[in-house]
């Protein structure tokens, strides 16, 4: 704000005290962390914050160097895709389909997490058109007044039907799309055994 110029004041909202003790008593009191392998290579980005929020809720990393030699550990739950600009060989992006497939139990996890410096990467992309997601280059805006901060590309997300967001739909706040960012799709609802769910969308006049 401008307080710092004499204009108005500074008002605290919000406070980290309660979620960080929440947490700490989880690490000390929990009986095991949930393990997540995050693929290296690939020229992926720094994965480092958000390895800082995991771990203040029990999670412990591994990383897998290089996924064309080394395998995904079986103990862990979830694998993290982070901001890679290098397309993944085949029999990388079978390992990671086996990692999820478990089997047949599945029971695993994949989080992806784009870079806007993404180029095409057919492979990978291929892939995770697979389970609904499809990116785009495409700029977003909103043609809906008050659905946007300062400018229409500044569109504010809303809680999507999901029951991930369920209490969200209480609250008033807005999520303001991070500037720049990737466009994502949802390529269907319902695709045999898969299906899609919104967590944070943009509203119905945003084109």
């Amino acid at each position: 704000g401008y307080a710092q110029y004499g204009y108005g004041n500074y008002t605290v909202t919000g406070s980290k005290l309660e979620t960080s003790l929440v947490s700490a008593f989880y690490v000390v009191t929990s009986e095991e962390s949930i393990k997540v392998a995050v693929i290296g290579g690939h020229s992926s980005g720094d994965v480092t914050g958000l390895q800082n929020l995991l771990k203040k809720n029990n999670y412990e990393f591994v990383t897998v160097s290089n996924l064309l030699t080394d395998e995904i550990p079986s103990d862990a739950q979830m694998v993290v895709i982070y901001a890679p600009t290098q397309d993944f060989d085949p029999s990388e992006v079978a390992k990671i389909d086996n990692f999820l497939n478990n089997g047949g139990n599945l029971g695993k996890d994949l989080m992806y997490v784009s870079s806007i410096n993404q180029p095409t990467l057919p492979n990978l992309e291929e892939y995770l058109l697979e389970w609904g997601y499809h990116f785009t280059n495409d700029i977003v805006y909103t043609t809906t007044q008050g659905q946007y901060n300062s400018m229409p590309v500044y569109v504010f997300g809303e809680a999507g039907n999901s029951g991930y967001t369920d209490m969200m739909k209480y609250d008033t706040s807005k999520f303001t799309y991070p500037v720049p960012y990737r466009a994502c799709y949802l390529a269907y609802e319902e695709d045999g055994m898969r299906t899609t769910t919104s967590i944070l969308v943009s509203d119905e006049n945003s084109v």
